[in-house]
């Protein structure tokens, strides 16, 4: 009885080895593919914290880079507001600054020709015509003053000829100028 006692409980024991055995395999196959899959969600959850991370800091730029560009924008309609004449004022605004510029130096000016090109970059170049007559010094001071005008001129050339007048010492030139009328939005 003994021995057979013995061999119930070899057999009990083997049983519940086998029954190890097999619970132990079962585990290690629906373990490892889990734990593959854990490890791979792991890295993918690294991955897109990095990937965050960098689109934020490129949002940020980007905010960054569209308050520079709304700067500029504020800056440059302020410039045209301050340096550059409305269209619709044009040359009723340019044209009296002009003679009071050229009142200032002391010169006698003459008729302006001007030509008006169409808008580009939300401006019209008016391109300006204008004989000149006076002394050097006066010449000199009509320049300062356009350079120092509120209206924004700039002087393309200028041509000197022989003084029409009976003053020694007079200069005739031909000043070719550039100004801006703001288009207006």
């Amino acid at each position: 009885m003994l021995y057979r006692r013995q061999k119930t409980q070899y057999l009990f024991a083997g049983a519940i080895g086998i029954v190890g055995v097999i619970a132990v395999l079962f585990f290690l196959i629906l373990h490892l593919p889990a734990r593959v899959d854990f490890n791979r969600l792991t890295a993918s959850i690294q991955i897109l914290e990095a990937e965050i991370v960098s689109e934020t800091n490129m949002l940020e730029r980007l905010e960054t880079l569209v308050r520079s560009v709304d700067e500029a924008e504020a800056d440059s309609m302020r410039f045209l507001a301050a340096r550059f004449i409305p269209r619709e004022q044009g040359f009723a605004a340019m044209l009296p600054d002009l003679d009071r510029l050229a009142e200032t130096a002391g010169i006698n000016r003459n008729r302006v020709q001007y030509v008006i090109e169409g808008p580009q970059f939300g401006v019209y170049a008016v391109s300006i015509n204008s004989p000149v007559q006076g002394n050097y010094t006066e010449v000199t001071r009509f320049i300062r003053e356009l350079e120092s005008s509120d209206t924004f001129f700039i002087l393309d050339s200028m041509g000197l000829a022989a003084s029409s007048s009976n003053n020694p010492g007079d200069l005739d030139l031909s000043l070719n100028l550039t100004t801006f009328f703001s288009h207006e939005r």
